[in-house]
């Protein structure tokens, strides 16, 4: 698989390779760099699997379909499958139990060892939050009797140590599922499955949310998602004159080796790219690309998207690479030279922070602009510069017909551009 370092190694200074779609070069590189059909080709190269890191594995077996991705379940480690869990389940704090059932049915099939494997990766708090929200659990009383006759117009079936009447849900294809997922449980782990049941009666949906999302967020952060509290602090603005933290590791010395400042379209030059383009240090590409990681982490968290979609992941890498590359063309005005070194001297979040800062003028010089004629450019403009996360607007026109269309900042000249329209509009 071709990544963002093979490329950077072998089109030195050739810049339309690695601009042209950095998004998801740096989603290959960063998040799913694994090509986990080809692990799959032999006993040596599956026991592979189980080494490779949990975020980054996950990301890699989007493409598999439900045969491939049930051959390499029995590689899997707990921890993987917890991952795979934290990453798909939630979105914000609410679960989604049709993804947890989803997942959870692939230990239908599984061979026993492999299904108890995980079983034990899933947090029992999710499991009664299955049943709680898609099932009713009567009790057995007497004998012959339970606590409440079962609605007419429901499948039930009753458990196999006899204790349970479970009311299915109306819909076909989930009431089998859970049907034969129940019956799976009892099979591997009779004890814990009737401890499941019992426990979803009695405990809140609220206490076993809260929980599984806190023991969610703790794992995360081992992978790389920090807290939404903790990562809210990418969006601390910062002024371009500040004192930047310095990495532990920098080099003093400005590489010899950058490329020449480009001469065409300096308005909407990519520096950030070509910064990385221009160091030749595998293990410095290496280590900007795994912080690259961390700041689009960061942002997924603080926006609190859905991180179990790619496309969510490609739009957290786009906004972190035009909010990086504003801040470094405003830091380094324009100077690719000293732009390479800002980036091995100093952290990405602070030219993000600082790019950010740019913004939050444009957003509130916005805000105090009178308001524009409705369905005009300017309103547009205005519209878009006001959003919580500023946003440019462009108009094409086509037929006859002018729309309007949306994009992240990039450069100091977008700044300048809007700061010299909101003044014309003023």
């Amino acid at each position: 698989m071709i990544t963002v370092t093979k490329i950077m190694a072998e089109n030195k200074n050739n810049f339309p390779a690695i601009t042209e779609n950095p998004a998801e070069l740096i989603f290959r590189s960063c998040y799913a760099p694994f090509d986990v059909r080809n692990c799959l080709q032999s006993a040596e190269t599956r026991s592979l699997i189980r080494k490779l890191p949990a975020a980054q594995l996950f990301f890699s077996i989007q493409e598999l379909d439900e045969e491939e991705i049930a051959l390499i379940l029995p590689q899997l480690t707990e921890e993987q499958w917890a991952t795979f869990l934290d990453l798909d389940l939630w979105e914000k704090d609410e679960l989604n139990t049709n993804s947890l059932l989803h997942w959870e049915s692939f230990t239908l099939e599984a061979e026993d060892p492999v299904a108890r494997k995980l079983l034990r990766a899933t947090d029992h708090e999710l499991l009664q939050l299955l049943w709680k929200r898609e099932i009713q659990i009567i009790p057995r009383v007497e004998e012959d009797e339970f606590e409440q006759e079962p609605p007419l117009d429901r499948d039930t079936f009753i458990t196999p140590d006899n204790n349970y009447l479970i009311v299915l849900p109306e819909d076909p294809e989930k009431s089998r599922l859970i049907h034969s997922f129940i019956q799976r449980l009892y099979h591997l782990e009779p004890e814990y499955a009737q401890m499941c049941l019992e426990n979803s009666r009695y405990v809140t949906g609220i206490e076993l949310e809260e929980t599984a999302f806190r023991n969610r967020c703790l794992r995360s952060q081992d992978n790389g998602f920090q807290d939404y509290f903790d990562a809210l602090e990418i969006y601390t603005p910062r002024s371009p004159e500040s004192s930047l933290p310095e990495k532990d590791d920098c080099r003093s010395d400005i590489p010899k080796d950058l490329p020449a400042p480009a001469t065409e379209k300096q308005a909407s030059r990519f520096i950030f790219i070509e910064a990385l383009a221009s160091i030749s240090r595998q293990n410095e590409i290496e280590s900007l690309l795994q912080e690259m990681f961390f700041v689009c982490n960061k942002i997924i968290s603080a926006d609190r998207t859905f991180a179990g979609d790619p496309e969510n992941i490609k739009n957290g890498i786009t906004k972190g690479l035009h909010g990086i590359n504003l801040g470094l063309d405003i830091w380094s005005g324009g100077d690719p030279h000293r732009a390479a070194d800002g980036i091995l001297r100093h952290f990405m979040a602070s030219f993000f922070q600082i790019g950010y800062g740019a913004l939050l003028k444009v957003n509130r010089t916005a805000a105090a602009t009178v308001s524009q004629e409705p369905g005009s450019y300017g309103e547009a403009v205005i519209e878009g510069f006001k959003s919580p996360y500023p946003l440019f607007t462009e108009s094409e026109e086509e037929d006859g017909k002018i729309t309007f269309s949306t994009r992240y900042f990039k450069t100091a000249a977008d700044i300048n551009q809007a700061m010299d329209l909101l003044e014309s509009l003023s």
